[in-house]
């Protein structure tokens, strides 16, 4: 499984802001499809506002996150010559044939 994640670089800050730099797993790759799965309870860093914290905890509660620890955040789904399929996101919450 460990060739299907993607290698941690550490923290960024960018702005004053802090990001999680990994590994572009598609860089060398004509076509691919996208899976963006987030793991554990916890899904904001420690540093974050009260408020971020408390709206985090809800949506865990709300999803596999609280119970499985982790959740599927979206998905795009190519064909072999890179056509989008199949999308779903957070933002939709189903299956969009393109």
């Amino acid at each position: 499984m460990k060739k299907f994640i993607p290698t941690f670089y550490g923290l960024k800050t960018i702005d004053n802001k802090e990001y999680v730099e990994m590994e572009n797993m598609l860089m060398d790759k004509e076509i691919g499809s996208i899976l963006d799965i987030k793991f554990g309870r916890v899904t904001y860093w420690h540093t974050a506002k009260e408020e971020k914290k408390i709206k985090e905890e809800i949506k865990a509660k709300s999803t596999t996150s609280h119970n499985l620890y982790f959740r599927v955040v979206g998905i795009i789904i190519k064909d072999k010559v890179g056509n989008v399929i199949n999308r779903i996101t957070k933002s939709n919450n189903k299956i969009i044939n393109e």
